[in-house]
C-alpha cells in the first residue's frame, strides 16, 4: 500500500463520556494505528507535519487571566520560525489597526528575508487572503521547514516514538477507569482483566503511579524499545507532532 492511499497520520478517539466501545475494540482500533504508523510512515509524513504547523499557527492568541507569563514564555521558545503575538484583554485602539501595528513592529524585529516572507505568508493566511504556499517559494519554504525541526530538534525516531506512546493513551485511560470504579472490590486487576483488557496493561497500570509510566513500560516490552527512550521522546514532544508541535 503506497503512502497516498494509507489512512492520515491521526490517533484513536481518547476515552470520552459514553464511549461504549469494549476493551477488544479499543484494543484492536489501537492495534491497527500501530501498524500503520510504522517508523517509515511516520519519517515520511513528518516534514508535511512540520509544515503545516509551522504555516498555520495562529498568529495572534487571546490572552488568558494568569496564563500570560507561561504563554510569554512558550512563544519566546517558538522564536524565530515559529511563534505567536499575545493580544492583551485591553487595547485602546480598534483591533484591526492594534493587528497592523502588531505586523509592522515585529517585522523589524525579524532578522532576514525569509523569515520575514515567513511572518507576512502566515499574517496573510489568518487575514484570509491567500495561503501561505501563494506567497513562499517552495525551496525557501523547505529550507525553513528544515531549520524550524532542528531548532525543535526533532528526529523521525521522536515523532515515531511519541506516536506511538499516543496511541496508546486511550486503551490505558479505559483501564484506569475501570481499576478506579472497581476499587472497591478485592482483587480488582483480576476483576478488570475479567472484561476482556490486557493483563500485562492492566497490572502496570495498577502498580505505576502514572498512566504514562504504564504506557511506556508496556511498549517497551511490546516493541522492544527502551522505555526510558519513549519517555524522553514524549516529554520532548509532547504535545504530540499532530496537535502542537
Amino acid at each position: 500500500m503506497t503512502i497516498s492511499n494509507r489512512a492520515e497520520l491521526t490517533l484513536p478517539n481518547r476515552s470520552r463520556a459514553g464511549d461504549v466501545r469494549t476493551p477488544q475494540q479499543v484494543f484492536d482500533e489501537c492495534k491497527k494505528k500501530e501498524e500503520e504508523f510504522s517508523k517509515s510512515y511516520v519519517r515520511s509524513r513528518l516534514p508535511r507535519l512540520l509544515r503545516e504547523k509551522l504555516l498555520r499557527r495562529p498568529l495572534f492568541v487571546d490572552s488568558v487571566a494568569g496564563e500570560y507569563e507561561p504563554l510569554r514564555r512558550k512563544i519566546e521558545g517558538r522564536y524565530p520560525y515559529d511563534f505567536s503575538i499575545i493580544k492583551p484583554k485591553h487595547i485602546s485602539v480598534p483591533e484591526a489597526e492594534w493587528r497592523r501595528a502588531q505586523v509592522s513592529e515585529h517585522l523589524k524585529t525579524l532578522p532576514d528575508a525569509a523569515l520575514r516572507l515567513l511572518f507576512i505568508a502566515r499574517w496573510l493566511n489568518e487575514e484570509g487572503i491567500c495561503t501561505p504556499e501563494d506567497v513562499l517559494p517552495k525551496d525557501m519554504l523547505d529550507s525553513l521547514v528544515e531549520k524550524f525541526r532542528k531548532a525543535r530538534k526533532i528526529s523521525p525516531t521522536l515523532a515515531y516514538h511519541t506516536v506511538l506512546v499516543e496511541n496508546w493513551l486511550p486503551y490505558f485511560e479505559k483501564i484506569q477507569g475501570k481499576l478506579c470504579e472497581l476499587a472497591r472490590l478485592n482483587r480488582v486487576r483480576e476483576e478488570v482483566q475479567k472484561l476482556g483488557y490486557d493483563p500485562r496493561a492492566v497490572d502496570l497500570t495498577h502498580r505505576k503511579h502514572s498512566i504514562l509510566e504504564a504506557v511506556y513500560k508496556w511498549l517497551g516490552e511490546r516493541k522492544h524499545i527502551d522505555p526510558r527512550n519513549l519517555r524522553n521522546s514524549f516529554s520532548h514532544m509532547k504535545p504530540h507532532p499532530l496537535t502542537d508541535l
